[in-house]
């Protein structure tokens, strides 16, 4: 639980501090941590287009009832 709330004020500060953990990870031959948190951030990626299009889909849908009944 420690190290989520770690990873989560880091990725919070900017986009610079974030790199700079994963670097430094990368430095200290934690590697697989690395690669732990870009295959989480690529899951992170994926969900969000998948969401995204899922409400820009809601929200065209009245638009097309509309159409439809007009």
């Amino acid at each position: 639980m420690k190290i989520r709330t770690l990873v989560s004020k880091i990725s919070q500060q900017d986009k610079k501090a974030y790199f700079d953990f994963k670097k430094c990870l990368s430095d200290t031959k934690h590697e697989d941590l690395v690669k732990k948190l870009e295959e989480k951030e690529k899951e992170l990626i994926t969900e969000n287009k998948r969401l995204r299009l899922l409400k820009d889909g809601r929200q065209r849908e009245p638009q097309t009832a509309r159409l439809s009944i007009i």
